[in-house]
C-alpha cells in the first residue's frame, strides 16, 4: 500500500508548491509584487477601479488647488506678508498652502511657459454714438464721441488723460471748448483745440475703472457764436498711445465719431451774473443756508429750459461739510432742482427734474442753498468753473436729429462771493 501512495503524495506536493510560487509572484496593480509567504487579501472592489478612483480624486484636489492659488497669487503674490496671512486662512479651509510655484502648476506641456493674461484696458466705440447732424452756432454741450472703457479682471485701471483729434475740415477756431463727461458730470477741464486740431484732456482727478467693469465716457464740444457756417468736425481717438493709463491699451483704432456740421443759424444766449450775499452761513443753522446767489438773463432769441448745473466749491471748507445742496428762487423760495446729498470731490451736480422753463427776455434770481455740518472759521465759495456747467436747451435751436439736445451759449459775469463760515447759534 505504501508504494502505491507515494506517487499520489508526490503529485499533491508538486501542486502545493506550484500554488505557493504563483501566490509569491502576484503583482498588485498599485502596490507592486507581494512578498513570498504573505497572504494576499482580495478586496470587494476590483484593483483597477480603486486605482482610477484614487487618480480622479487626486486630479480634483489638484484642480481645486490650482484655481485657488492662481487667484491668490495673481492678486497678492507681490506682497509676502499678505500672502502669509492668506495662506493661514487657506490652510484652515482647504488643507493646503500656496507657493509661487503653484502659479504655473497644472498647465499642459505646450502651455508651461505661457505667461498669465496681462492686465489691460480695452476701448471701443459705444453703440449709442451721436448721429451726424447740423448744430447751430453758439451751441454748447454738443456730443461728438462716446467711448466704452473696459478694464480686465486682473486689476483696477487708472486713466490720467486722453488725447483727441479733430479730423474734420473745419477751422480750430470754430470750437471753443472740448471736455469729457461721465453720466452728465464733467470730469475734465474744458479746453480749446490746438493749432493742429488736437486737444489733450486731463481728468480733474485720476479716473479709476474697477476690474471687470466698463464705463462710458462722453466727449462734448461748444461751438463758437462766430463759427464758420458749413464747417465740419469729426473727433477721433487715433492710437493706444493717446490714452495715458497704468496698463496697456487695446482696441480697434482709430475710433471715430460721426461728423458734426455747423449750421448758419445762431442759438440763444444766456447771461449768468453773480450776486452779493448779505449774511454769512452758519454751521448747522438751518437746512436753507444760502451758499451762493446768481442771476440768469435770457436773450430774446428763444425760450430756454434749464436741465442741470455743475457747481464747484472753491473755498477752504472740506467737501464733506456741505450737505443737501439744491437751487431755489431768491424771492419765493420755491425749490427748482433735486437735492444733491453732498459734494462729490469739489463738485455738486444739481439736476432740474422736471427741467425749469424760462421765457425769452426773462430774468430770474436763484439761490444755492444747503446745510453746513462743520467748517467754522473756514471759507466757502460756490461758483461755476466753466460756462458749460450751466446746461440749458433753447426751444428753437436746441433740438437736433434723433432727439439730441444741444445747450445754449452761456457767459459768466463777475466773481462768486467768498463767505466765511460762522459758528452755530447758542441755544
Amino acid at each position: 500500500m505504501v508504494m502505491h501512495r507515494s506517487p499520489l503524495v508526490a503529485a499533491l506536493t508538486i501542486i502545493v508548491l506550484l500554488q505557493a510560487q504563483i501566490v509569491s509572484a502576484y503583482v498588485h496593480p498599485v502596490w507592486g509584487p507581494s512578498r513570498a509567504g504573505t497572504p494576499v487579501s482580495v478586496p470587494a472592489t476590483p484593483y483597477s477601479q480603486l486605482y482610477w478612483q484614487r487618480i480622479e480624486q487626486n486630479a480634483q484636489e489638484s484642480q481645486q488647488k490650482q484655481r485657488v492659488c492662481k487667484r491668490v497669487l495673481n492678486r497678492y503674490g507681490s506682497d509676502i506678508s499678505v500672502l502669509e496671512r492668506m495662506n493661514a486662512r487657506i490652510r484652515e479651509r482647504f488643507g493646503f498652502v500656496c507657493s509661487p510655484d503653484d502659479a504655473s502648476a497644472g498647465r499642459s506641456r505646450d502651455q508651461g511657459s505661457a505667461p498669465t493674461d496681462p492686465a489691460e484696458l480695452r476701448i471701443a466705440r459705444d453703440a449709442f454714438n451721436p448721429v451726424n447732424d447740423f448744430v447751430p452756432r453758439g451751441a454748447s454741450r454738443v456730443p461728438v464721441l462716446r467711448l466704452v472703457f473696459s478694464a480686465s479682471c486682473m486689476q483696477d485701471v487708472t486713466i490720467d488723460d486722453i488725447l483727441f483729434r479733430d479730423t474734420g475740415a473745419g477751422l480750430p477756431s470754430d470750437i471753443t471748448h472740448v471736455w469729457m463727461s461721465v453720466d452728465g458730470v464733467r470730469v475734465s477741464r474744458a479746453r480749446a483745440l490746438n493749432r493742429d486740431k488736437s486737444v489733450q484732456l486731463r481728468f480733474r482727478r485720476p479716473y479709476t475703472i474697477p476690474a471687470c467693469k466698463s464705463r462710458a465716457i462722453d466727449v462734448y464740444t461748444a461751438v463758437s457764436p462766430s463759427a464758420l457756417a458749413s464747417g465740419r468736425h469729426t473727433f477721433s481717438l487715433d492710437a493706444p498711445e493717446d490714452v495715458f493709463a497704468d496698463v496697456p491699451v487695446t482696441g480697434e483704432f482709430p475710433i471715430t465719431g460721426e461728423r458734426m456740421s455747423i449750421a448758419g443759424s445762431t442759438g440763444g444766449r444766456i447771461q449768468l451774473t453773480y450776486l452779493p450775499i448779505e449774511a454769512d452761513p452758519r454751521v448747522e443753522g438751518t437746512e436753507h443756508e444760502i451758499l451762493g446767489r446768481f442771476r440768469v438773463d435770457i436773450d430774446s432769441t428763444e425760450d430756454q429750459t434749464i436741465h442741470a448745473m455743475t457747481l464747484r466749491q472753491g473755498g477752504t471748507i472740506f467737501d464733506g461739510d456741505i450737505l443737501g445742496i439744491y437751487v431755489r428762487s431768491t424771492h419765493g423760495h420755491a425749490r427748482f432742482s433735486e437735492i444733491a446729498e453732498r459734494m462729490m470731490g469739489d463738485q455738486a451736480y444739481v439736476r432740474f427734474d422736471p427741467p425749469f422753463p424760462m421765457e425769452k427776455g426773462e430774468t430770474m434770481e436763484l439761490d444755492i442753498v444747503g446745510n453746513l455740518a462743520s467748517g467754522t472759521g473756514r471759507t466757502l465759495r460756490m461758483e461755476f468753473e466753466e460756462p458749460v456747467d450751466l446746461y440749458a436747451v433753447g426751444s428753437l435751436y436746441g433740438y437736433g436729429r434723433n432727439g439730441q439736445l444741444y445747450g445754449s451759449n452761456v457767459t459768466l459775469n463777475g466773481t462768486a462771493q467768498t463767505l466765511k463760515i460762522k459758528a452755530r447759534l447758542e441755544q
